[in-house]
């Protein structure tokens, strides 16, 4: 550090300890506070280094329950240690490089052949919807790429979950396409018209569009069901999150149907069915921790009625 900026730094802290010292300015920044109807939420950080906002804060909270403040009031401490090392970076790339090419290559591995048009078809529109999505969130919400990139050692994440995510995540989008890919090796069905599968094409692209995004405007998207109270983490109304309140669990519902039929594989809609229960039950307990956990989400159940699907669940 610089002497010309500690000697800045310095004066900003005299600066605050010099208004926490007059009664009058403290007086008047009450004041404006109390005046608020409604419920106020304070987020500083743990490493601020021109000014001491965890401190102020906690002593905004302490004025306010002296004062008798009726509304909810919260102050959270977020840390600012949530840029990733060298080592995290890497780690990251390399995980996600092999989960956006491994249902490809066990797809076509299990068929035995490249030339499947359809496949390629699937193959297109899932690394455009992956690496999109990524990419934007990349440049609008940073942090949700890191939030989701810790999923293994996130703080919070319920124990439910570690199973379900396993289930929804990986092991029921792997289960489609390898029998998706045995299914075309070895001709067991050939039932869905041309048409179909070209409609099936279309859900898919659907289901990929809304889970894209539910991503890019929520940037509490992460990859495991907790309260991210770290992150400062308030309910999202925006967005498809305007029609249901788990839009991108839609969108996986119609993407786990669509596969096996633009892919002609009947017999891989028995695991798309399973991924669909694991994705109901997972939608309504981590809906269950957000109405006991998060505040103001029991109001927007209210505001938004429908989990899933609009006019059902």
């Amino acid at each position: 550090m610089s002497g010309a900026y500690k000697k800045q730094n310095l004066y900003v802290q005299y600066l605050h300890e010099e208004s926490l010292l007059n009664t009058d300015r403290a007086a008047r920044t009450a004041n404006q506070v109390e005046s608020i109807r409604g419920d106020v939420l304070l987020i500083s950080g743990d490493r601020a280094r021109l000014w001491p906002a965890s401190l102020m804060g906690e002593q905004k909270m302490s004025q306010l329950r002296a004062k008798g403040f009726d509304h909810y009031h919260k102050h959270i401490v977020m840390s600012m240690n949530s840029k990733m090392q060298t080592q995290d970076i890497i780690r990251a790339v390399i995980g996600f490089t092999i989960y956006i090419f491994l249902a490809p290559s066990i797809l076509f591995i299990s068929a035995g052949t490249l030339k499947w048009p359809m496949a390629w078809v699937y193959v297109v529109l899932s690394l455009a919807a992956t690496i999109g999505s990524r990419l934007i969130v990349l440049k609008r919400n940073p942090d949700t790429l890191v939030e989701r990139a810790r999923f293994t050692t996130s703080e919070g994440t319920k124990s439910w979950d570690r199973l379900l995510v396993a289930i929804v995540a990986l092991l029921g989008p792997m289960a489609i396409v390898i029998v998706a890919g045995l299914d075309q090796r070895f001709g067991w069905s050939a039932i869905f018209p041309e048409q179909v599968q070209f409609l099936a094409v279309l859900a898919l692209a659907a289901g990929y569009g809304l889970g894209v995004w539910a991503m890019v405007e929520n940037r509490y998207f992460s990859a495991v069901a907790r309260i991210q109270d770290d992150r400062g983490q308030v309910v999202v109304r925006t967005g498809p999150y305007r029609f249901v309140r788990h839009p991108a669990y839609a969108g996986a519902l119609a993407v786990a149907l669509a596969v096996p039929v633009m892919l002609d594989a009947a017999w891989a809609l028995i695991p798309a069915l399973v991924l669909v229960v694991g994705v109901i039950i997972r939608t309504k307990f981590e809906d269950r921790m957000l109405r006991e956990e998060l505040d103001g989400y029991e109001r927007y159940t209210k505001e938004t009625p429908y989990r899933l699907i609009p006019g059902m669940w």
